[in-house]
């Protein structure tokens, strides 16, 4: 809705790098996780089977879980955790579905994550929060992040910030994580 205030690259920087100030203020971690989803596509279906996750915005969803249950492991906390995404049909019965059936599958689960709900970003500024971190990511890895990034997850000796848990998956990490499930090295989740 801003495009028409035709904010220069700097006006621009400056002004969302206040709205990261703002969001640092307000949370305690950050998850991500960016995934090839061509590649993973390109998968036998074996494969990805192995994994668990015919889809890969699936193989995405369960992977950001695996990092809440270790993120809270870590900080020794027994705190449930309610999930807010934004609203789309096919993302939003995948993770119906993927939830419904881990929570089944593992007591963890079950008692982390009592609610989920989907939303609209335009209507619900903390997925404006997360909007913002996926984008620069997003920009991060296929050309250069926005300047605001920065600004949302750095961390220094005098402000440790937000704590960020992310994962990364490209061709070659995908091709190791097969094999790593191949050989019962790790399992899914």
């Amino acid at each position: 809705p801003y495009d028409e205030i035709k904010w220069t690259a700097d006006e621009e920087t400056v002004i969302l790098s206040k709205f990261a100030e703002a969001i640092r203020e307000k949370t305690l971690a950050y998850f991500s996780v960016c995934l090839d989803a061509n590649h993973y596509r390109k998968m036998s279906r074996e494969d990805r089977k192995l994994f668990g996750q015919k889809e890969a915005m699936d193989f995405a969803f369960q992977r950001l879980l695996g990092l809440i249950i270790k993120l809270k492991k870590k900080w020794g906390t027994k705190s449930t955790v309610s999930m807010a995404f934004d609203y789309t049909e096919d993302f939003s019965q995948i993770c119906l579905k993927s939830l419904a059936r881990l929570r089944m599958q593992s007591a963890e689960v079950k008692e982390t994550f009592t609610a989920i709900t989907f939303a609209n970003s335009n209507e619900f500024p903390p997925l404006q929060a997360a909007d913002m971190l996926a984008y620069g990511t997003k920009r991060l890895l296929r050309d250069a992040a926005p300047g605001y990034l920065e600004v949302l997850t750095r961390s220094t000796e005098v402000d440790r910030g937000p704590y960020l848990m992310e994962e990364r998956y490209n061709a070659e990490h995908l091709e190791d994580l097969r094999r790593k499930f191949q050989s019962g090295e790790i399992l899914p989740l």
